[in-house]
């Protein structure tokens, strides 16, 4: 029964060989995945034989970064810090010697004890140079999604409030007794800056 099997699925992929757009997808979709596997471990060489030479990578925060600048970041993720990306969709559509891309990658990661989750929407640009295809331009995008929402109990809620009002009626909610990161307000620093002034409201 075995033997049919094998025999019927190798007779199917004679018959049905896949659409050079199909075989493209794979193509493309694997080499993604290996450069996503080799972002926690900074693997390097990964990402190195895939980049274009004038590739440029524009992360989520909207930083634009080119071949050298991104594969010098490329570190291992410190101790404590664990993660992987797995692509959940992902799309590839070839025009002439150029390729676009669109895929979807889940992150799941662990960061000192704390489970973590991501999505990003990724857009490709891959080229075919000297027989193989490379990685010209990545842009990163973050998905952004509503945190559920956490049901308190009204006496905790209750609790928060009246400890605000307590510090800001003992005088505690400052930027001072906080010990905020900010120039702190000093009236007679002020009044030396601007008692001189015709007209202005200072600094």
């Amino acid at each position: 029964m075995t033997c049919y099997l094998a025999l019927f699925a190798l007779m199917s992929a004679l018959t049905n060989p896949p659409t050079p757009s199909d075989a493209l997808t794979q193509e493309l979709r694997l080499r993604d995945q290996q450069l996503l596997d080799a972002i926690a471990p900074g693997d390097v060489k990964v990402w190195d034989a895939a980049l274009a030479a004038d590739a440029v990578y524009v992360d989520e925060n909207g930083e634009i970064i080119h071949r050298a600048d991104f594969l010098k970041q490329l570190q291992p993720l410190p101790p404590g810090v664990s993660g992987k990306l797995t692509i959940s969709a992902y799309t590839a559509q070839q025009s002439g010697e150029v390729a676009m891309v669109i895929h979807t990658d889940d992150e799941e990661e662990t960061y000192h004890g704390q489970h973590l989750t991501a999505q990003y929407l990724m857009t490709e640009t891959w080229q075919r140079q000297n027989g193989g295809w490379k990685l010209l331009l990545v842009h990163a995008y973050s998905v952004l999604k509503e945190p559920k929402p956490i049901l308190l109990p009204a006496t905790d809620l209750d609790a928060y409030v009246a400890a605000y009002q307590v510090l800001a009626g003992t005088g505690g909610l400052t930027a001072k007794a906080l010990v905020l990161p900010v120039k702190l307000y000093d009236p007679a620093d002020h009044y030396d800056n601007d008692s001189g002034r015709w007209f202005g409201l200072g600094d």
